[in-house]
C-alpha cells in the first residue's frame, strides 16, 4: 500500500526553457562567471530572466518560433539631410573615411603625407576634404561621360553603322584616267623584258637566328640570353658574339645533315651537308679537363686521388683502354 499522504518525487523538464545561451556560445553572459553549480543552459536561463542582473534591454537571442520578424536599425545622424533624405555622398564615401580618424590610428589617410605642424584631428580633416573633393570631381566626370555615351547615335552622326564600319580613302571607284600617252607604252613591252619585281626577304626580324643562314650578320645570340643555347658547352675563351655564332653554325650544319641524310634524304640547294665536326660531342678530350661539378660518369675516378678533377679527367678514355 502506498501512503496517499505521500507525495511522489517530481521528474525535472527534459529541455531546458527559453531563452537561453546553447552550450558552446563564446559571447558574454553577464554574472557567469560568479555563478556556479548548474549546468551552461539553465545557468544562463536564471541569468537572463533574473531582474537583478544588469543586461541590455534587447538580448541577443532572437524568437526562433515566430518566421515573420524583421530587424529596424535606425539611420546615422550624418547620413540624413534636412529632409530625411539619405545623401548620395555619404553612400559612395568609405565607410572608413565618414568619420575624422582617432589619435592612433594606423591606417591609411590620403593626402595628409605632406602635412606638418597641426594637431591629428586638422590634418585628417583637411587629408579627407581634398581626398573627398577630388572623388567629387572625378564621379562628376564620369556622369557626364555615361551620359554622353547614353545618346543616341543618330544625334552625333548621321552616317549609318554600315558607312562608319567602311575605311575611308582619298579615291573613287572607277578610278579616272590620268595619263593615256603611257598606257600603249606598258602595253607595247614584252612580259620578259620587264624587269623583276623585288622579291620579298626569306628571313625576317621576327626569325630565330637558329634559322639563320650561315653568314648572316644576326646570327647569334644576345648577351644575357637564358634560353637553350645549342652545341655551345664545349666552347669557351671567347667573347660573346663569335662564341654564339660559331655555336649556332654548327648546329645549323648539324641540322641540315642529319635532315639530308637521316630525316629526308634529299639535297637542299644552298645549305650545307657537311658532317660536323667530331670534337662537338666529345665529352672526354685529351688535353682539356671536365669543368668542376660535372655530374657525369668519369671512367676510374672514383678510385683516384690526389690531383683537382680537372687534372683527373684530362683523356679519361685512357683508362678504359689498360682494362
Amino acid at each position: 500500500l502506498v501512503n496517499e499522504s505521500m507525495s511522489l518525487p517530481t521528474i525535472g523538464r527534459i529541455s531546458t526553457p527559453q531563452p537561453h545561451f546553447m552550450p558552446g556560445y563564446t559571447g558574454y553572459c553577464p554574472q557567469y562567471m560568479y555563478r556556479i553549480g548548474n549546468t551552461y543552459s539553465s545557468l544562463t536561463h536564471r541569468l537572463l530572466i533574473d531582474p537583478t542582473v544588469a543586461h541590455s534591454e534587447k538580448l541577443v537571442l532572437s524568437d526562433r518560433t515566430n518566421d515573420e520578424y524583421s530587424i529596424d536599425r535606425l539611420p546615422v545622424a550624418i547620413q540624413l539631410d534636412d529632409d530625411d533624405r539619405r545623401r548620395e555622398e555619404d553612400d559612395q564615401r568609405d565607410t572608413i573615411y565618414r568619420h575624422t580618424p582617432m589619435p592612433g590610428y594606423e591606417g591609411y589617410i590620403p593626402r595628409t603625407k605632406d602635412k606638418f605642424g597641426k594637431r591629428y584631428a586638422v590634418t585628417t580633416t583637411e587629408g579627407l576634404s581634398e581626398f573627398e573633393r577630388d572623388c567629387q570631381r572625378t564621379r562628376a566626370q564620369l556622369k557626364r561621360l555615361r551620359h554622353r555615351v547614353a545618346q543616341p547615335i543618330s544625334t552625333i552622326s548621321k552616317a549609318s553603322l554600315g558607312e562608319r564600319m567602311l575605311r575611308l580613302n582619298d579615291y573613287e571607284i572607277p578610278l579616272r584616267l590620268v595619263r593615256p600617252d603611257a598606257l600603249s607604252v606598258v602595253k607595247e613591252v614584252p612580259m620578259e623584258n620587264l624587269p623583276p619585281l623585288p622579291g620579298l626577304p626569306f628571313f625576317s626580324r621576327d626569325t630565330p637566328p637558329t634559322a639563320l643562314p650561315k653568314g648572316h650578320p644576326e646570327k647569334w645570340l644576345k648577351l644575357g640570353y637564358t634560353g637553350h643555347k645549342p652545341f655551345l658547352w664545349p666552347r669557351f675563351g671567347e667573347a660573346n658574339v663569335p662564341l654564339t655564332s660559331k655555336a649556332l653554325c654548327d648546329f645549323t650544319n648539324s641540322y641540315h645533315h642529319r635532315r639530308s641524310t637521316e630525316w629526308e634524304p634529299i639535297t637542299l640547294a644552298g645549305a650545307g651537308t657537311s658532317q660536323p665536326s667530331a670534337r662537338v660531342n666529345e665529352i672526354y678530350h685529351k688535353t682539356i679537363g671536365l669543368l668542376p661539378n660535372y655530374q657525369g660518369h668519369v671512367p676510374g675516378a672514383m678510385f683516384r686521388f690526389g690531383k683537382t678533377f680537372g687534372n683527373d679527367s684530362k683523356d679519361a678514355k685512357k683508362y678504359l683502354k689498360r682494362c
